[in-house]
C-alpha cells in the first residue's frame, strides 16, 4: 500500500498537500512537527545541531506551534518555533509539547 493509501490515527499525523508535495505531521502536544532526510551527511550539512557529532544521514526537523486566531479558528504558525538539522534519533528528543 502507499504511503497516501495507509490509515492514519487522526490524533497523530495529517496529510498536509502544499503544492505537488505531501508533507506528513506529527502532532505533539501544542506542536506539530516534520522531519525530512536531507540525503547528505556532515559533510554538507555540518554536525548534528543537538548533540554536535557527525551525522552519515542528516534530518531537518520543522516545528509549528498551535495559536488560535481572532476567529477563534485554530492553526499552526513557525513563530518562536524552531527548525534543526541532526541525527533522527536526536531530533525526536528536542520536541516539545506545550508552549512556553
Amino acid at each position: 500500500m502507499d504511503r497516501l493509501g495507509k490509515v492514519l490515527d487522526s490524533t497523530s499525523i495529517s496529510l498536509t498537500k502544499v503544492g505537488k508535495v505531501t508533507m506528513d505531521w506529527e502532532y505533539v502536544g501544542d506542536f506539530r512537527y516534520r522531519i525530512k532526510s536531507l540525503g547528505a551527511s556532515s559533510i554538507k550539512f555540518g554536525p548534528c545541531e543537538v548533540c554536535g557529532k557527525p551525522a552519515t544521514e542528516v534530518f531537518l526537523q520543522i516545528e509549528q506551534r498551535k495559536y488560535q486566531k481572532p476567529s477563534g479558528e485554530i492553526s499552526y504558525t513557525q513563530h518562536g518555533c524552531r527548525d534543526m538539522f541532526g541525527h533522527y534519533e536526536c531530533l525526536l528528543r528536542m520536541r516539545r509539547k506545550e508552549a512556553v
